[in-house]
């Protein structure tokens, strides 16, 4: 139905999961509407084809996302001991510790590993075989993963491999996809927003998925204490190298002050990437004493996976983001010493092929 890249890989999965009866489907720590929406579909699609599925995430995801359909199903204790003869299904991440603190085990302790995902990232199939006893039982099929970052959501590739399989997208199932679609390409408004994305919304809605319904619940429906978070934080928004570069935070007594969680502030990041001029965004939030969480945004042209990963995180080109010891104020400070080089790296190269272009 839809013309993706490496189709042989999206078969191996596709043939991974009709194989399997018993399937653990689990993604990324901090789950968003990506990883939330692609898990609960396809738990829906494999319970309606006869399989078993346990639905597990280390974290709690965001309350508003709380009316997709089989969200009761989510589970936050890891299914340990794994069990026995159970497929694990990795979706909208490929690396392990991406998966919490026992991402790893679980990886180990599969029967099989199937990864999905739209994030660059390191090789789950290549790193599966941490136990010498288990790799002698794996025979060579024991992972097999569809990774497009080309693709927009990792929802969008779920939606390929059902229909690769011809299993029916029930309304529940579609409304889980086109929430995965629509949070990921940020209501079709970011750079990864392509005709496919718009293509594969129309038929989700063919298919039972309510735009106005699933838009109204995920984004109109506030709670105060979030404007109130917001609030404090947007006094802190500021603009440096030149206005390139727009920051923004909060810090625990912000939290306390608002009556809100680290969770009511996960879209913050948007109102400093608005700022006309801005290329580059930073929402730093403190989520414990000496730890915080930094989301980056980009324009155009700033590759933020880069700076991300170079600090234990990962991402896009566009929107990444990391965990690091400290408080709000030093990363600000870190955040603006990293940058500025980068930005004086390209001014000087255009300035040296504005010389070369004039003679």
């Amino acid at each position: 139905m839809f013309r993706l890249s490496h189709p042989e890989r999206l078969g191996a999965v596709a043939g991974a999961l009709d194989e399997s009866e018993r399937v653990v489907l689990t993604c990324h720590v901090r789950p968003d509407g990506d990883a939330v929406g692609s898990m609960l579909g396809m738990a829906a699609a494999l319970e309606n084809a006869g399989k078993e599925v346990i639905c597990y995430c280390q974290d709690e995801p965001p309350g508003n996302l709380s009316f997709l359909p089989g969200f009761e199903r989510l589970v936050h204790t890891p299914p340990l001991p794994f069990p026995e003869g159970s497929a694990l299904l990795v979706l909208d991440c490929s690396e392990a510790d991406r998966i919490g603190e026992h991402g790893a085990r679980m990886v180990d302790e599969a029967h099989r590993l199937i990864v999905i995902d739209h994030h660059l990232g390191q090789d789950m199939c290549e790193g599966s075989d941490t136990s010498e006893k288990q790799s002698d039982a794996r025979s060579d099929d024991f992972c097999v993963q569809y990774i497009d970052p080309d693709i927009f959501a990792t929802g969008a590739l779920c939606f390929a491999v059902l229909s690769q399989l011809k299993w029916n997208i029930t309304p529940e199932i579609a409304t889980n996809f086109y929430t995965a679609i629509l949070t990921d390409t940020g209501c079709f408004r970011h750079s990864n927003t392509t005709a496919l994305a718009f293509d594969m919304a129309a038929r989700l809605v063919e298919m039972g998925a309510d735009p106005y319904d699933i838009s109204d619940r995920i984004f109109e429906r506030v709670p105060f204490r979030k404007l109130a978070l917001l609030n404090l934080a947007l006094d802190t928004l500021s603009l440096d190298l030149q206005g390139r570069v727009a920051m923004l935070h909060i810090t625990r007594s912000m939290q306390a002050q608002a009556g809100a969680s680290v969770q009511d502030s996960d879209d913050f990041v948007r109102y400093a990437r608005c700022i006309d001029g801005v290329e580059v965004s930073a929402f730093i939030k403190e989520i414990s004493d000496e730890l915080v969480s930094v989301s980056l945004r980009s324009r155009s042209w700033f590759n933020v996976a880069a700076v991300a990963k170079s600090l234990g995180g990962g991402g896009h080109f566009h929107a990444a983001g990391f965990r690091a010891k400290g408080d709000a104020p030093l990363w600000r400070q870190r955040l603006v010493g990293m940058l500025q080089p980068i930005f004086e790296q390209r001014e000087h190269k255009s300035s040296m092929a504005a010389q070369e272009a004039a003679g």
